[in-house]
């Protein structure tokens, strides 16, 4: 726990805010001045004032989503300035916790997982912002409640539900290389309420010109020999000069109904039911391409880095129900129940058509993968309250994966899992969670989690938090299935793909974690600081990992850690002025040779200025800075981007405007990491009608 520990920053800090802290007695305390939506649910499946969590929790608002003139929730997570994002790429929106992969955080909506891409990608750009109504982030293992795949943490994207009789919103937006609409409604009626969302959006694809240098093994086409390449020889150049795409083109639609019906004060029944459309296609280069032409032996010749194009047609029903019932005033049952089927078609073929042997484009058809993809997850949990200081949660789950692809094949499988959970407050000031959880994954490797933490007050405005939690994930079907292409012309196979050099399958053991975190929060009428250090170590790590010049794949490291620290502070200066500052330090380090974890980056930073020129209108910057990163193909240098938005709420009473330009100051992005337009502008306007 070297990295936080040591660190003179949080020793000063404390210091600091304990003389801060105990100047906030005589004042309101800070959680309610400050941010009064502080009931969150995310920590322990159960109502709790986020100051009583022994861990690191987030709350973007409604208010921070509807100003933020976002349209998905990638957008609005890469508006709130503190959590690393990648927005752009042909990978979609990928965030990062704590120095965790994305295959680490788990996406939930009001509770309930996101199934869809074998690897979790696209996922966070299909949620329309118009239907969140604000987003609950646990950084930090949370395997104990959510299962393997919350080794990094959890996003719980809640969904706006109104009391009014009837009322809504539809929002136009117009971008550089954007277009969208949304639209929702809300009705009441007696003891049901209804609610409805909708929207479309198109995205042009962001394009670069670049030089594709093809050859045949590593040899230029013009100096093959041999009768058997003659063909080659006499259609292909060495290069050419193409257009690659490293954010996709788009069009996106989904709709989304839902009620709630109370049968009685003790009896409650939720349903939901949505549809999403997807077309994608992407203008890349190809590792290795397949052409029409043999060797002497028989056997196909492949181009290396030849100009392809890749198209996606995606779609995914969805249908839940959850039933909520109390017999006793100290006791809670809900049983929810989540089916959803995922249709994927991906087809690839090169322009070069002609030039690689192929009779017409259709023939040189390559990368088909044609799946369908079924999840049914059950839950059910049963919380009692044996007092206002001592509850209760125990809870069940049982998941089933079924996946039908002609691409390669996928093991079916099921996940189950009990779990318990104790909070209790021995004393006022200090909250106790705890708990633990028995889970088998699909390959029957079962394991046992726990988890220990509290918070204590010391006095008002000011708590101290610490946490010990372990953590269990198996690999997912990305990093065992995968068969890619990325923006390098690497490969990107999984463990148990054989291809070209890869010759070998093997399988990954599940990683397993444990997270020591300790954190201090203060809070007053005007400011709200946190600071949290962790230190994690795994056994068994799934990373990517060279495998050669053209081939990354995924294997174990037998030790691994990663530690550091992140902190904010929220302040509101006047009136009429506040901002926010984060900064997050992370060390993500293989012990086994003391290299670096792929894609991590070493710090993270941000400030958001506010100004309110008038009560309802504001005018916002936010300016990001990201730290050097290291991945297969070498370092991956830092970079800062910088939005500026202009915000006029109550317009004309009933429309809201927003305005703004994305990285304003035209800096470029690594491309390793995707690419963001300079300077790309947008406007928006809102009707909010009752």
């Amino acid at each position: 726990m070297k990295r936080f520990v040591k660190t003179p920053l949080i020793m000063a800090s404390a210091l600091v805010l304990t003389s801060l802290g105990s100047t906030s007695m005589a004042q309101q305390s800070g959680a309610e001045a400050l941010m009064p939506e502080e009931i969150v649910v995310i920590g322990t499946r159960t109502a709790v004032h986020r100051n009583d969590l022994p861990m690191q929790v987030s709350v973007i608002t409604a208010d921070d989503i509807r100003n933020s003139g976002s349209l998905n929730v990638a957008e609005v997570l890469n508006d709130s300035g503190e959590i690393y994002i990648r927005t752009s790429g042909s990978s979609g929106g990928r965030i990062t916790l704590r120095g965790m992969a994305h295959a680490d955080t788990l996406f939930l909506i009001d509770g309930m997982r996101i199934n869809g891409e074998l690897n979790k990608t696209y996922e966070l750009d299909r949620i329309p912002a118009g239907m969140i109504e604000r987003i609950e982030i646990l950084k930090g293992s949370a395997s104990l409640l959510y299962g393997s795949e919350a080794m990094g943490g959890v996003a719980n994207i809640i969904t706006r539900k109104q009391d009014d009789a009837f009322g809504g919103d539809i929002q136009l937006l117009h971008g550089a290389n954007r277009d969208g609409v949304d639209l929702s409604l809300f009705a009441n009626r007696g003891d049901t309420r209804y609610r409805l969302f909708a929207s479309h959006l198109e995205r042009d694809a962001y394009t670069r010109r670049e030089t594709a240098q093809l050859s045949v093994r590593n040899t230029p086409v013009s100096e093959l020999e041999g009768d058997e390449y003659l063909p080659l020889r006499n259609t292909l150049d060495d290069e050419y000069q193409v257009n690659r795409d490293y954010q996709d083109e788009m069009s996106l639609s989904h709709v989304s109904a839902g009620l709630q019906h109370s049968f009685n004060q003790r009896l409650t029944l939720d349903l939901d039911a949505s549809y999403l459309r997807e077309d994608k296609q992407r203008d890349f280069i190809s590792a290795n391409y397949v052409t029409s032409f043999e060797d002497n032996r028989g056997r196909p010749i492949l181009v290396q880095r030849l100009p392809s194009e890749r198209f996606d047609d995606n779609s995914r029903l969805t249908m839940a129900a959850a039933l909520e019932y109390a017999p006793l005033a100290e006791l809670d049952i809900r049983y929810s129940v989540f089916f959803s089927r995922y249709d994927k078609d991906t087809r690839a073929y090169t322009p070069f058509w002609q030039e690689a042997g192929y009779s017409s484009r259709e023939a040189s058809l390559s990368n088909l993968d044609q799946a369908v993809t079924e999840h049914l997850n059950q839950d059910l949990i049963a919380s009692y309250r044996f007092s206002s200081r001592n509850r209760v949660l125990i809870g069940a789950e049982h998941r089933t994966i079924n996946r039908d692809s002609e691409g390669f094949v996928v093991n079916n499988g099921t996940h189950e899992a009990v779990y318990a959970q104790h909070e209790y407050k021995p004393i006022e000031p200090l909250s106790l969670v705890y708990g633990a959880r028995h889970e088998r994954d699909p390959v029957g490797v079962s394991k046992t989690s726990v988890s220990l933490g509290g918070s204590y007050a010391l006095r008002e405005g000011l708590w101290l938090k610490s946490n010990f939690s372990q953590g269990f994930r198996s690999a997912d079907a990305e990093e065992l299935y995968i068969n890619q292409t990325n923006v390098n012309g690497r490969l990107l196979l999984g463990s148990t793909i054989i291809v070209g050099d890869k010759t070998e399958a093997w399988n990954l053991r599940p990683e397993t974690s444990e997270t020591i975190e300790l954190g201090i929060l203060a809070s007053g009428n005007r400011y709200r600081f946190e600071l949290f250090g962790f230190d994690t170590r795994f056994d068994d790590r799934i990373s990517r990992t060279r495998l050669s010049n053209v081939i990354t794949t995924y294997d174990n490291i037998e030790k691994s850690r990663i530690s550091g620290f992140e902190s904010s502070l929220t302040l509101d200066v006047t009136d009429s002025f506040s901002t926010r500052l984060t900064y997050a330090n992370t060390d993500a380090e293989d012990k086994t040779d003391g290299s670096t974890i792929y894609r991590t980056p070493e710090s993270l930073a941000s400030v958001r200025l506010s100004y309110f020129p008038l009560s309802n209108v504001e005018l916002r910057s936010i300016t990001r800075y990201t730290g050097r990163q290291v991945d297969a193909d070498g370092d991956i240098p830092s970079f800062t981007s910088s939005n500026v938005k202009l915000v006029y709420n109550g317009f004309l009473q009933q429309v809201d405007l927003a305005a703004g330009i994305d990285n304003v100051f035209r800096e470029s992005i690594p491309k390793q990491l995707g690419a963001i337009r300079k300077s790309a502008y947008y406007v928006s306007a809102r009707y909010n009608f009752r």
